[in-house]
């Protein structure tokens, strides 16, 4: 039995005090209603309704009834309306994956317009070194600068970096700039990652060229600060020294011999309905940076 059509029907008696009244409020044929009353009745055990020939009297029982169920429908409406609501505003927290590497100067910018432009919406935002699983950790978006091993998620390119080999101006007075990329092998150089095959860089044609490194770190921010400290040559995203090349802290070297890019994406798992929230995080993440290059920030 469909309960919630018999407590429609119902009330609507009640209210209109009519069987026929009803009938044309709701467009069902007053046979239809009569029976859904009777099984109604049947199903409660009770009488709600005592019908005649031309009156139609509320019994104690059904007066009872009835304002539980206006009750009832009045809490199903509010629950429509929120979820109506909830369904085009974004709002409620939403939890955020960052890469740790400098992305403060990036990101925060973002982060600051995004939530004055959507007041109803509370961000946690985690910085980690490792990659987050959203699903299994409860988020629901990350920034990932990789391409994506896991086919549940679905990305958004939002910009792309180019490395670019940069070294502060002390460090190749006294030692020299190198002039092709053969030359790095005479020079000490600061690598990220902490694998052996990070030892080496690979130049524009694709040749693989072994390098010696006295400090190598899994954080390019602390190799950006090495590098202006004249510790060696680094090979940096141009969003992290971009900044530092215009106001002469370090130099880019080898233009022509070293080429390396890497996009960026925002990422977020598949769902037939993306909530509001998240949807529009994606598609502000997509339109700033297109409109505020992070070369330019």
């Amino acid at each position: 039995m469909d309960m919630l059509s018999a407590m429609l029907t119902f009330v609507k008696i009640v209210e209109s005090k009519s069987f026929a009244e009803a009938s044309r409020q709701l467009h069902v044929p007053r046979s239809t209603l009569s029976r859904r009353i009777s099984k109604l009745e049947e199903h409660l055990g009770v009488q709600l309704l005592i019908r005649t020939t031309r009156t139609l009297h509320v019994t104690d029982v059904g007066e009872a009834y009835y304002l539980s169920c206006v009750n009832i429908l009045d809490e199903l409406k509010e629950t429509e309306a929120l979820l109506t609501t909830m369904s085009t505003t974004p709002k409620g927290v939403l939890r955020v994956s960052l890469p740790v590497d400098g992305t403060i100067p990036i990101f925060g910018k973002l982060v600051a317009r995004f939530l004055s432009q959507f007041p109803d919406v509370q961000l946690d935002v985690l910085s980690a070194t490792r990659q987050i699983h959203l699903v299994d950790e409860g988020f629901d978006v990350a920034i990932r600068a990789s391409k994506l091993a896991d086919s549940s998620l679905v990305a958004r390119r939002i910009f792309t970096t180019t490395e670019v080999v940069v070294a502060s101006p002390s460090y190749l007075e006294q030692h020299g700039t190198p002039k092709t990329l053969d030359d790095l092998r005479k020079h000490t150089c600061l690598l990220h990652g902490l694998q052996e095959s990070y030892l080496q860089w690979r130049g524009v044609d694709g040749e693989l060229i072994p390098v010696k490194s006295r400090l190598r770190s899994n954080n390019l921010e602390f190799l950006r600060h090495s590098a202006i400290e004249g510790l060696g040559i680094a090979m940096l995203p141009n969003v992290f020294v971009n900044k530092d090349i215009q106001e002469g802290r370090l130099l880019s070297i080898l233009i022509a011999d070293v080429v390396s890019t890497t996009n960026v994406y925002v990422v977020y798992p598949t769902h037939q309905y993306m909530s509001p929230k998240v949807r529009s995080f994606v598609d502000f993440c997509v339109e700033y940076f297109t409109n505020n290059p992070p070369t330019k920030l």
